[in-house]
């Protein structure tokens, strides 16, 4: 649910080319290449850089929300990150309670705020609000000498 809206659409969450971008530098990495390539098009490494950064943040927001949820809520870890995936890819489904369609409907009202919330963020896209957040900082003008780092 997280991942599947296109970049066109009014759909939340992970759009479907960052994610493809991401599976394409994934695949580069285990093949050895530098450069990831698709449909005989070099992707730059800013945009592989984006892609990650997002994903990173969408992952942190809603380990963030679920925990929260989780501690204002008394329900399952399960039907909690359910509602968090599907409101922060605003795609409206819910486990429900019985009688009651919506869990969500059933949340205090912190509940209701923490859910709302992520539909925002879900709807606004956490690379757009990291940039309006740092939009105030000023461009580095200098830069660090490369370093070489052996991993794995």
């Amino acid at each position: 649910m997280v991942i599947g809206a296109s970049p066109g659409s009014t759909g939340g969450g992970i759009k479907t080319t960052t994610f493809a971008i991401m599976m394409v530098a994934l695949w580069s990495a285990v093949r050895g290449r530098n450069d990831n390539t698709v449909f005989r098009r070099r992707i730059s490494v800013e945009i592989v850089a984006r892609a990650f950064l997002l994903t990173t943040m969408v992952t942190i927001i809603i380990i963030i929300s679920t925990t929260l949820l989780l501690l204002t809520e008394n329900i399952s870890l399960m039907q909690t990150l359910f509602e968090v995936a599907s409101a922060f890819g605003t795609v409206g489904l819910s486990t429900g309670d019985g009688g009651v369609l919506s869990l969500s409907g059933l949340f205090s009202s912190a509940g209701k705020i923490i859910i709302s919330i992520t539909m925002y963020t879900g709807r606004l896209g956490p690379l757009l609000l990291s940039i309006a957040i740092v939009k105030g900082m000023y461009p580095q003008r200098y830069r660090y000498p490369e370093g070489k780092i052996i991993i794995g």
